[in-house]
């Protein structure tokens, strides 16, 4: 920034400051503007202060700097951390390097819990596919075992029954008794 103050040294018929100024120092008007106050000037008054404000390209600028600095910081330092040049941008995106690796992360891991989620819903699924087998095994082979038992109960109606011993008892005198009865074993068929 620069401060140019005249005083009526200079005198000039024609023109704005600006077109004084651009004469006097060589200076193209595109390439500079005056302000005061922090307010766009055209034209000053004998003794008044403004400042000229060279046009630059780039911005607020220091980025260039940080990427020289790393540059030569970098050529003193063989073995580098990763995050090195974390503070440093993308040229492409204007964006700081950590916030460009947060941000992959950040959707690498939501796509891992998408993952995890489908694959919880898939297993259970197959749980539920191996219970409903379980419980159709399960229910099959009640039916034929009660079908089974049906049979037997069946047959021995018919056939009038079996003859069993019952167990030998004894009497008072130490011989065994045998009694012969139609039992129907309800609890043992086979």
């Amino acid at each position: 920034m620069f401060q140019v103050t005249y005083h009526g040294i200079h005198s000039f018929n024609e023109g704005t400051t600006i077109d004084f100024i651009s004469q006097y120092f060589n200076i193209p008007r595109q390439y500079f503007y005056l302000i005061k106050n922090g307010k766009l000037k055209y034209e000053g008054h004998n003794g008044e202060v403004l400042d000229l404000i060279i046009r630059a390209h780039g911005g607020k600028g220091g980025f260039g700097a940080l990427l020289k600095g790393k540059e030569i910081k970098s050529k003193k330092k063989e073995n580098l951390p990763e995050d090195y040049y974390d503070m440093s941008r993308d040229l492409n995106t204007g964006k700081r390097i950590y916030q460009i690796r947060t941000e992959k992360e950040l959707e690498r891991k939501e796509e891992r819990q998408v993952e995890l989620k489908e694959m919880k819903i898939k297993k259970e699924k197959e749980m539920e596919e191996e219970y409903n087998l379980k419980k159709e095994e399960d229910i099959l082979l009640t039916e034929n075992t009660t079908k089974k038992l049906l049979r037997k109960i069946d047959c021995y109606m018919n056939e009038g029954g079996i003859k069993r011993k019952k167990e030998e008892n004894k009497d008072n005198n130490g011989k065994k008794i045998k009694h012969e009865e139609n039992e129907l074993d309800i609890l043992n068929p086979f």
